[in-house]
């Protein structure tokens, strides 16, 4: 039997996992070298996660009831929220201030710029209302009630960070006079409601993380340092373009 031969009948190369386990989250990143995950992806009470975060992961008794202190949960109970993760709030002169949740906030902290409509537009619920620039590339925020755009926060125009950094205060976007308030608010929800979705959520998009690093085969290859930066941050890892495509699933 001769060289070729020899190698064409080689084995295939061992698989890295079962075919019904699922990686790490880190695994599938390239930042741990093995890991099948045992939390079904509840990456908040996984003493991994905690620890290459740097933190202590949450208990399960404590998980709702530390709901309000986790900064991606924090949802005031003074306004209502649309499912695509913009808020409504009454003011004590009729009009309506929006915004951004603290949801929306996580996932575009990279605002650069803030692109609003014109005072005297119309604004359509559900619709697009303004946009936010991450990372260069737009990203639509639909509105949570119909409206004229009576007064735009000129600040997030000259600071963009101002909506990511402090979204339920500097950082709201317009305020419009919604004469339909009472109709359409019937298909918002409120911060307790919003909570529990946002929880599902969070749990979704994990799941897809995962699934768009795993790679496209399992078995064990080469695995010596090439002597790169190492990426933590998930935009970097997933490029701009489907990290966008990411985030518009919770955003549209």
């Amino acid at each position: 039997m001769d060289v070729m031969e020899h190698r064409q009948k080689k084995k295939p190369a061992a698989t890295v996992l079962p075919g019904d386990a699922m990686p790490c989250v880190w695994m599938t990143a390239g930042l741990v070298a093995y890991k099948i995950c045992d939390h079904d992806f509840d990456c908040d009470n996984c003493p991994l996660d905690a620890g290459l975060r740097g933190g202590e992961p949450r208990r399960e008794a404590d998980s709702a009831a530390g709901a309000d202190r986790d900064e991606a949960l924090d949802f005031p109970d003074d306004r209502l929220y649309h499912a695509s993760h913009t808020w409504a709030m009454a003011l004590q002169d009729g009009s309506v201030r929006i915004g951004i949740d603290a949801f929306a906030a996580g996932l575009l902290s990279r605002a650069g710029v803030v692109i609003l409509p014109a005072e005297g537009s119309q604004l359509r619920q559900g619709r697009v209302g303004c946009w936010l620039m991450e990372d260069t590339r737009p990203v639509p925020l639909l509105s949570p009630l119909s409206g004229k755009v009576l007064r735009r926060n000129q600040r997030v125009q000259k600071s963009p960070r101002l909506v990511t950094d402090s979204p339920y205060g500097a950082g709201w976007l317009l305020e419009a006079d919604c004469a339909d308030r009472e109709t359409e608010s019937s298909v918002l929800l409120d911060a307790e409601r919003l909570r529990v979705r946002v929880q599902r959520q969070m749990t979704t998009f994990r799941k897809k993380v995962s699934q768009l690093l795993e790679p496209s085969h399992r078995t064990v290859g080469p695995t010596l340092a090439d002597g790169g930066e190492q990426l933590t941050d998930i935009r970097r890892i997933l490029g701009p373009a489907r990290y966008r495509r990411l985030i518009l699933r919770f955003l549209g």
